[in-house]
């Protein structure tokens, strides 16, 4: 742990040292997303090329600013305006969506959101407890009791789908535009994935 926390501070210090250059207008603005091994760098390098883009910069102050947030040490204000900080200081092009999104109106999801949907009721055999219901999280299948489908793309059943559009879709809606919409119970989700409680 003592030498991941180095890695990422020496990692920070290069990437200041990177990007104080002078300013000049952006002409993209992008930004990747993804967890480990998910094609991130890929993106980044062909990017890298033409535009001002890093991979991962200053990782090791957004994972401790991140861990703090989770851990409730400081406010959605002040991660809104250090992630705002963050973007206006290094003025990539290949990065700042959160700038991004706020000027255009859009709504952000935290991946941690989309992954919650689905993990926080996980059990240690890897089953989620959906209504009364034990949804495998791990293994693909075609019956309503998996969370992926049995095909190519491990595409979403019918159970995962009503979580995600829960937590991608209902609930920041609402959290930002004060709708009133509201989410579907886990007894909804059953129902519509076939599943019933005399079954």
């Amino acid at each position: 742990m003592i030498l991941k926390s180095l890695s990422y501070r020496v990692t920070a210090a290069k990437d200041r040292l990177r990007f104080r250059l002078p300013r000049q207008p952006r002409r993209i603005h992008a930004y990747g997303v993804g967890v480990g091994k998910t094609g991130t760098n890929s993106i980044h390098g062909p990017f890298a090329r033409s535009f001002r883009s890093a991979h991962e910069p200053e990782a090791g102050d957004l994972v401790h600013m991140l861990e703090s947030f989770d851990q409730g040490e400081i406010t959605v204000e002040q991660k809104s305006k250090y992630l705002a900080r963050r973007d206006r200081r290094l003025n990539l092009e290949n990065d700042g969506l959160t700038s991004m999104a706020a000027q255009r109106g859009a709504i952000l999801v935290e991946s941690s959101k989309i992954a919650a949907a689905g993990m926080s009721r996980i059990s240690k055999n890897g089953k989620s407890n959906i209504g009364g219901k034990l949804v495998d999280v791990i293994n693909r299948g075609n019956s309503p009791l998996h969370f992926q489908l049995d095909d190519n793309a491990g595409h979403a059943g019918t159970i995962a789908s009503g979580l995600l559009a829960n937590a991608c879709f209902i609930e920041p809606v609402h959290a930002a535009l004060g709708t009133s919409i509201e989410p579907f119970s886990d007894a909804e989700i059953l129902v519509t994935a076939g599943l019933r409680d005399d079954r």
